[in-house]
């Protein structure tokens, strides 16, 4: 039985021996295989950016791309080498002294096989033709933000005060040959509400599509202030007469107004904010009509469905006068 048992640990050790010989000749020929690999030539598709550096006084009319694709050959240790240690800044066109309208394909590619050329790593191909170059001259112009979200109110809730944007207009530079067609700069679209208490929130401005716009700030601040409307009687409101002599007599002399009005003012409207008219100027002195309509001719902006009662008044004239 002893025997048996050195004679399966001798086994076991031997197997585990010949396991560990076939892991290190595995290893070392994927080694040998990933330098064979790399030695070789590939061909690969990098994506570079790309800067423009205008006159001062110029804006660009169409944006130019702001990168290519380039296909770009080398050996794999070149390549990988570029790949995890090489530079990432962009390349810059300085059209200040490059005063072309077009930059030629050939000019792209020797400019970035310049940016390649430590790496002795070679351009093969780009994905353009050529890049446009348009600008015209620049200028700038504050332009109002318009609100481009809808807002809803709950039932029975109104606005205390207009809508406020800050900042509510916004500094545009570019081509004047754009600028002179904007009125004023939208914001993005959304919606909000139904709201029934004081709101703010920051809504961005829209992006220009052609980027060739640049916006002073990104954003406005929307402040809504909302309160609950509610409906209010006042009595008593004077009936006031024109086009009449003193000696006119008027019934009733007051009416009672019956109108909507924000919390806020509900306590402060009165009687002396309403003026309710009645004008006699077109009835003849020897009419039979002795009733004439009224009419509200100054009310509060702040208040809404405004009505009265009554809405005819009789009149009386003393004897032995005359109109």
């Amino acid at each position: 039985m002893h025997l048996i048992a050195i004679l399966n640990k001798e086994v076991k050790i031997s197997v585990r021996k010949d396991r560990a010989e076939l892991l290190i000749c595995f290893g070392l020929a994927t080694v040998f295989w990933f330098l064979v690999k790399l030695s070789q030539e590939y061909q690969t598709h990098w994506k570079f950016s790309f800067e423009y550096v205008l006159p001062q006084e110029q804006a660009f009319l169409e944006r130019p791309p702001d990168e290519i694709d380039a296909t770009i050959s080398g050996s794999g240790w070149k390549l990988m080498y570029f790949s995890l240690f090489g530079r990432r800044e962009p390349l810059i066109f300085d059209l200040q002294t490059l005063p072309v309208t077009v930059l030629e394909r050939r000019l792209v590619i020797d400019r970035i096989q310049a940016f390649l050329a430590e790496a002795s790593l070679e351009v093969i191909d780009i994905n353009l033709d050529y890049i446009p170059i348009r600008s015209g001259l620049k200028g700038q112009r504050f332009l109002p933000i318009q609100l481009r979200y809808q807002v809803s109110l709950e039932p029975q809730h109104q606005y205390v005060t207009p809508l406020t944007l800050t900042p509510d207009s916004v500094l545009v530079t570019g081509p004047v040959s754009l600028l002179d067609k904007l009125d004023y700069w939208p914001t993005d679209t959304g919606r909000i509400g139904p709201l029934k208490t004081n709101y703010t929130q920051v809504i961005p401005l829209a992006r220009n599509p052609e980027r060739v716009l640049k916006l002073g700030v990104a954003s406005t601040t929307l402040n809504l202030e909302v309160e609950p409307v509610v409906e209010k009687t006042i009595y008593y409101v004077p009936v006031m007469v024109s086009n009449a002599p003193d000696s006119i007599r008027i019934f009733p002399a007051s009416v009672t107004i019956y109108c909507v009005v924000g919390m806020n003012r509900y306590s402060t409207l009165g009687a002396v904010d309403f003026t309710v008219e009645a004008d006699l100027g077109g009835i003849a002195p020897n009419s039979q009509q002795n009733t004439v309509p009224l009419n509200l001719t100054c009310a509060p902006d702040f208040v809404k469905n405004v009505r009265f009662s009554p809405q005819s008044v009789e009149f009386f004239i003393h004897k032995g006068t005359k109109f």
